[in-house]
C-alpha cells in the first residue's frame, strides 16, 4: 500500500488499481475504465466516451446506428422557433 495505492496485475496488459481518494481503474491493453468520485471514463481504440454531472460525451462522435451525432442532417428544418423533423 504505497501512497494509499493499491493494485492487482492480472498479467502484462491487465491490472486494477485503486488509488485511496483519486480514482478505480481497470486496464485491458490500451483499454482503459477509470472511476472517480464524480465521473466514469471508458478509453478504448483512440475514443474516450464520459459520463459526469454534465452529461454524456464521446471524442471523437458519438454514432449510434450510422447516424453521427455531430454530422447528422436534420429533414423539414423551418428557421425559426420552429423544431425540426428527424434526422436523415
Amino acid at each position: 500500500d504505497a501512497a494509499g495505492v493499491m493494485r492487482m496485475d492480472f498479467d502484462e496488459t491487465a491490472h486494477l488499481e485503486y488509488q485511496r481518494g483519486q480514482h478505480l481503474r481497470l486496464q485491458f491493453g490500451s483499454t482503459v475504465i477509470t472511476m472517480t468520485a464524480d465521473a466514469i471514463t471508458m478509453a478504448a481504440g483512440g475514443g474516450t466516451l464520459t459520463l459526469d454531472a454534465s452529461g454524456l460525451r464521446g471524442e471523437p462522435d458519438v454514432v449510434s446506428g450510422s447516424v453521427s451525432l455531430r454530422g447528422h442532417k436534420h429533414v423539414g428544418v423551418t428557421p425559426g422557433p420552429a423544431l425540426t423533423g428527424p434526422p436523415a
